[in-house]
């Protein structure tokens, strides 16, 4: 048992056999009220800053154990914790960072009876020499498209580097932080290569240079060649049509899936479906949930059908069946 604030409490514990009959015993517990050794308050003076500038590490304890004194030690990590030197009363102090990354300071207060109590600062230090971005992109909140975009990148525009992380590089933009895809600053993309190790790279690639909306990844997928070649796992689906750019409509509803997954987009896949208008052959194509609720998207063009972009079920309906209580409604 654990007690927020003071005061008297009690205690009972009941005992039940299997006849029902209980027993019962009851105790006192009285509860003080104490201060915890604990730091007061602890500042930082910026937590995003250049390389080569200074920042200040202030730090208030309070309640020590015993007489009040206190001492305070220093450590940094860029990798690797390094302590900054023996306790002190020092309970200021400046860093200067002179590489670019992601670094914590940690700042320890000691009282006399040798207690600690630590509290730790992120600190991102961005290059001062920027880079131009060649391509307009979007700055996300983490190294995912699915993340939320907090800013439009354009072209040309200026970006410090705080550290590149895979594909994607961590900068500063215009007094905001995060993480730009890599091909903003050049590249060229092999799809003849692409095995299933490479695939999400590679979806990657599509969603930075094509465009991660619905649509512009839609038509991406639709401008591809119809063949009618075997099927196989979902990975192996996109390996296929992006290797040979053709592909069958269980290869496009599966690449067009793949993307909009990874874009961000909650979307499924119709794998059973029949189409009426070949004569009750099977099809696939996908389901997506936009801001008017979900509907139907098939990347596969069909002879003397218009394309399918995000219609409801009375729309497909003549044409494409599904099993209905198996995939959500599209009205």
């Amino acid at each position: 048992f654990k007690f927020a604030s003071a005061g008297t409490y009690y205690l009972r514990v009941e005992a039940k056999d299997s006849l029902g009959k209980v027993a019962a015993k009851q105790f006192k517990i009285a509860v003080n009220s104490i201060n915890p050794m604990n730091i007061n308050s602890s500042s930082i003076s910026a937590t995003l800053l250049c390389t080569s500038q200074s920042v200040k590490l202030t730090t208030r304890t309070a309640y020590a154990s015993g007489a009040v004194k206190y001492r305070y030690s220093y450590h940094i990590y860029g990798g690797n914790w390094v302590n900054c030197g023996d306790y002190s009363n020092t309970s200021s102090r400046y860093f200067t960072f002179y590489n670019n990354g992601i670094y914590y300071i940690r700042v320890e207060a000691k009282d006399n009876t040798n207690k600690v109590v630590s509290k730790e600062f992120k600190v991102n230090v961005y290059d001062s020499k920027t880079k131009n971005v060649s391509v307009g992109t979007t700055l996300q909140n983490s190294a995912d498209w699915k993340s939320t975009s907090t800013a439009n990148v354009p072209r040309n525009a200026k970006v410090n580097v705080i550290m590149q992380t895979g594909k994607w590089y961590y900068v500063k933009y215009n007094n905001k932080i995060g993480y730009i895809y890599n091909l903003s600053f050049g590249g060229s993309r092999n799809y003849n290569t692409i095995s299933k190790s490479t695939l999400s790279t590679v979806a990657d690639d599509i969603i930075f240079s094509k465009g991660k909306s619905i649509e512009q990844l839609f038509n991406y997928v639709n401008s591809m060649s119809y063949s009618n070649v075997n099927n196989a796992s979902l990975e192996d689906l996109c390996v296929y049509i992006l290797k040979y750019r053709r592909g069958a409509c269980y290869h496009r509803a599966g690449l067009l899936y793949y993307l909009l997954d990874r874009a961000g987009f909650e979307t499924i896949r119709i794998t059973d479906g029949i189409d009426k208008y070949t004569g009750g052959s099977p099809h696939n194509w996908c389901m997506v949930k936009t801001s008017s609720g979900w509907k139907h998207i098939d990347p596969t063009p069909v002879i003397g059908l218009s394309k399918f972009y995000l219609v409801n079920d009375n729309t497909i309906a003549p044409y494409f069946s599904w099993d209905r209580n198996k995939y959500p409604k599209a009205p």
